[in-house]
């Protein structure tokens, strides 16, 4: 139950206000009847409790009606406030749409304003402009026709010339067009003789260059090497280097032969049978594999001596 049914309905609060005077006067009666039975019978202390007990329901059930009425009430009072505030922000929000739109209004009643009278001065003014400009109008549209007339005369008369005219200027055009096709052939012939030209002038003189280098190159090392043949340390050094290496060579061939080895107390011991073949065997790969390693870089350095050779002949 609501507070707008309750402000509908005047009756309803009324039936609700007058039960509580009747749960009364039954409390009251009950309490008479009591009274009227004599003082010390137990009959009499049973029936008063049980009539208590039933006034106490009776006033838990009226209490529990008046609270879900109470709480009732306070929920239709906050949906109240609510729609109160809600309503208010509404109006709020009305407010200033109003607002809004008395001022759109103002501008467009100026707008109007503005335009009603720039609309009247162009009619104050429209009957002037239409006239000049249709006269001028008038004017070039006589000057278009004659001029129109007189070219279709010179057409008609002029066409068998014109066709004529037309071929001749293209027989022209083509011959002009041979002929720069031609010229430019011969520019492209006379260009590329040129450059093959240049370009055997160009080889002519670096492989005299190369020449005289390669010469001079020559003629400096013999030099150099005629002095330093002279010094008596360099010869010794010279035959030492290549001396020096070969009797290394030939003492390992003597101990791969016979291999020893030195035992702290400069004692020469030879080796078992089979440690000597191992020994020999990995001394044989070792050398093989050193010679495959010169080899290989003898090979690369070969290749790229090439291959440098051939970028400096694309160069030139």
């Amino acid at each position: 139950m609501n507070l707008m049914e309750i402000g509908k309905n005047p009756e309803i609060l009324k039936s609700e206000t007058a039960e509580q005077p009747k749960n009364s006067e039954i409390i009251t009666e009950n309490l008479t009847q009591l009274s009227q039975l004599p003082e010390e019978s137990p009959i009499k202390l049973k029936v008063e409790r049980d009539l208590l007990m039933q006034s106490f329901e009776r006033a838990k059930e009226f209490m529990r009606t008046q609270k879900k009425q109470i709480q009732m009430l306070e929920e239709e009072k906050q949906t109240i406030l609510s729609d109160r505030q809600r309503l208010r922000e509404e109006v709020r929000k009305s407010t200033v749409e109003i607002q809004c739109l008395t001022t759109e209004l103002s501008e467009t009643q100026k707008l109007n304003q503005s335009l009603q009278q720039s609309n009247d001065d162009l009619r104050n003014r429209n009957g002037l402009m239409s006239r000049s400009e249709q006269e001028q109008l008038e004017e070039e549209i006589r000057d278009v026709r004659d001029q129109n007339s007189k070219l279709q005369i010179q057409v008609n008369k002029s066409s068998v010339e014109a066709v004529d005219d037309a071929q001749k200027k293209q027989k022209e055009a083509e011959k002009k067009m041979e002929q720069a096709e031609a010229k430019a052939r011969n520019e492209k012939k006379r260009a590329e003789m040129e450059i093959r030209k240049t370009k055997k002038e160009v080889k002519a003189r670096t492989e005299k260059m190369r020449d005289a280098e390669y010469f001079w190159g020559i003629g400096y090392i013999t030099v150099i090497l005629f002095a330093i043949i002279q010094n008596g340390a360099f010869q010794h050094d010279f035959i030492d280097f290549f001396r020096i290496p070969f009797t290394w060579y030939v003492r390992f061939c003597e101990w791969l032969v016979y291999p020893t080895y030195d035992n702290g107390f400069n004692q020469k011991i030879a080796y078992t049978g089979g440690e000597a073949w191992v020994i020999r065997i990995l001394a044989i790969v070792a050398i093989i594999f050193i010679l495959a390693i010169m080899i290989v870089m003898i090979v690369e350095a070969i290749k790229r001596y090439k291959k440098c050779g051939m970028k400096f002949h694309r160069c030139f």
